[in-house]
């Protein structure tokens, strides 16, 4: 009797809760950053002509950029990345770089072939979450929650303009350094960003 107890108690209980907590542990590692385009600040993307292929050496190269420009706090992750919606989304492979000094502020690097070229872009995002958005709409009756920008005081001003810099060069050097290789005049791209900033 001891025995058939045991062994429901350890199929129909203990069983299920390890289950459970594999699958949440799968979920938690698996789980993907989300860019959305009412989070953008800023952008700047680039087609590389013939570069497909080449999208970890766009990234091995932003990465050693970053590692050797030593930007204070700000640590880079590849992670997939959901961009859009549930519906109309895409997952890619990409680089999310964060800065603990600025809450809320991400940048997205995608490096990806499109045709016979590559396609390498970064998103500089504001994350509100729900409460900070409402907040920001109901007390500096802002219609768009990203406009919260503005209000940043000049010490979170300069942090935010050295830390979107830093990261717009370091991609820079990498694309410059893939169009030198293929041969390719890396002055003739339009370096300046659109958006909130217009980073050179």
């Amino acid at each position: 009797m001891e025995s058939i107890i045991g062994l429901f108690v350890f199929f129909f209980i203990i069983l299920p809760c390890i289950g459970i907590i594999a699958l949440v542990v799968y979920l938690v590692r698996r789980r993907r950053a989300g860019l959305r385009k009412d989070q953008i600040l800023e952008r700047w993307d680039v087609l590389i002509e013939n570069g497909r292929g080449a999208a970890e050496s766009i990234y091995n190269s932003i990465v050693a950029a970053l590692t050797s420009a030593e930007p204070p706090g700000v640590s880079w992750q590849r992670q997939e990345i959901r961009a859009g919606g549930v519906l109309t989304g895409k997952v890619y492979d990409g680089l999310v770089v964060t800065n603990p000094r600025l809450e809320g502020c991400k940048i997205y690097i995608f490096a990806y072939d499109y045709g016979a070229d590559l396609h390498t872009a970064w998103f500089l995002t504001m994350q509100l979450g729900w409460m900070k958005s409402v907040l920001a709409m109901s007390f500096l009756k802002l219609t768009d929650p990203r406009a919260v920008i503005f209000y940043l005081d000049i010490p979170q001003e300069l942090e935010l303009s050295a830390y979107v810099s830093t990261v717009h060069d370091a991609t820079k050097k990498a694309v410059g350094a893939l169009m030198g290789k293929l041969e390719q005049d890396f002055s003739r791209v339009n370096t300046k960003s659109k958006g909130f900033l217009e980073v050179w």
